[in-house]
């Protein structure tokens, strides 16, 4: 399906749940939905999302996905002003993207750690909490780690490693060069207009590059 088959993907309809459905229906024409860590070689996109704002929004989504039989991780920050991870409602909204077969993340804000990041032991430190606490509270492993705000101190350069404190990092070498990356930010797309990636649109064709594509659910 064509995304610009009456539909404007280049302007806000594009960041509407409409918008998202017909982002699915385009990507699933070329590639499958493979979570964090997978092996294969056949078109895939690793699609994850950073809850920075809003976890209802984040459900939202999550059962749009579910609807097209797709899973996805939702990366979880847990120092937040518009999200309280102790909340029932927030408990409860994180039980179903679980319940909904989706992987849970975790979403770490290095600007808040009581440590300058100098060292590898300074980063693995905190993050190794977090991913305790997040475990216990949705009660489910957690396998990914997200950096929030990731141009702070350069955090996303200086750390590369394809696992951090036994998480897969999504900002790794092996994630950057082995995929074509593509994300949302605040309204506008960062890199590249995500329907014209899913697309093919952006010369790489289906078997040149699997994708990595991140929204920010809001």
């Amino acid at each position: 399906m064509s995304p610009s088959a009456g539909f404007d993907c280049h302007g806000t309809e594009a960041f509407t749940e409409d918008g998202y459905k017909r982002l699915l229906e385009t990507a699933l024409g070329r590639y499958r939905f493979e979570p964090f860590g997978t092996t294969t070689t056949t078109p895939h996109i690793l699609m994850r999302h950073d809850i920075d704002f809003s976890v209802q929004r984040a459900v939202a989504l999550a059962r749009i996905e579910a609807a097209f039989h797709i899973q996805t991780t939702y990366c979880v920050l847990l120092h937040t002003p518009f999200y309280n991870v102790l909340e029932p409602k927030t408990q409860d909204a994180l039980a179903e993207l679980v319940s909904l077969g989706h992987h849970i993340g975790l979403h770490f804000d290095c600007a808040l750690t009581s440590n300058a990041l100098n060292t590898l032991a300074d980063l693995e430190a905190p993050l190794t909490r977090e991913h305790t606490l997040l475990s216990l509270l949705v009660n489910t492993p957690i396998r990914v780690v997200s950096f929030h705000n990731p141009d702070v101190g350069d955090v996303m350069n200086r750390f590369e490693q394809d696992y951090l404190a036994g998480l897969i990092n999504t900002y790794s070498r092996t994630l950057k060069e082995g995929y074509t990356y593509c994300s949302d930010s605040n309204g506008y797309w960062r890199h590249a207009n995500m329907f014209e990636v899913v697309a093919g649109r952006q010369g790489e064709p289906p078997d040149h590059k699997p994708l990595h594509l991140l929204t920010h659910p809001g």
